[in-house]
């Protein structure tokens, strides 16, 4: 019982939205008031699509060469892929904020026992 107080008090303290970390983290990205920041929540984005699997996604050129390895090759990238997509996708929320002429995709995570939410910005390539 006692655990569950602190936990408690301590996001009383400490919890913010995924949507106001959103803001503020786009607000201090591009120096532009709080209050000229919009944030909208974009459900129809899976985080996997705007921050698409980071790692080696073609073999080189020996493993393309020997249709046994290239196999394994596509096999293990496929599972990495389908881990990467499945973890973000089950802890971020994607949100479209806008503000000061910029507009940018933030993923946001509820993260650790402080329940702070933390974002990261999709950067365009």
């Amino acid at each position: 019982m006692r655990r569950i107080l602190v936990v408690a008090v301590a996001c009383v303290l400490g919890c913010q939205s995924k949507s106001s970390a959103a803001r503020q983290n786009f607000a201090k990205e591009y120096s532009c008031p709080e209050e000229s920041v919009t944030v909208k929540d974009r459900p129809d984005l899976r985080p996997s699509q705007v921050f698409p699997y980071p790692f080696r996604s073609k073999p080189s050129a020996e493993v393309a060469s020997d249709p046994v390895r290239l196999a394994k090759f596509n096999a293990d990238a496929k599972e990495s892929r389908e881990k990467w997509d499945g973890f973000n996708d089950a802890s971020k929320d994607i949100f479209e904020v806008t503000g000061c002429t910029h507009t940018s995709l933030w993923a946001c995570s509820r993260g650790g026992k402080s329940g702070r939410a933390s974002c990261e910005e999709a950067k365009k390539p």
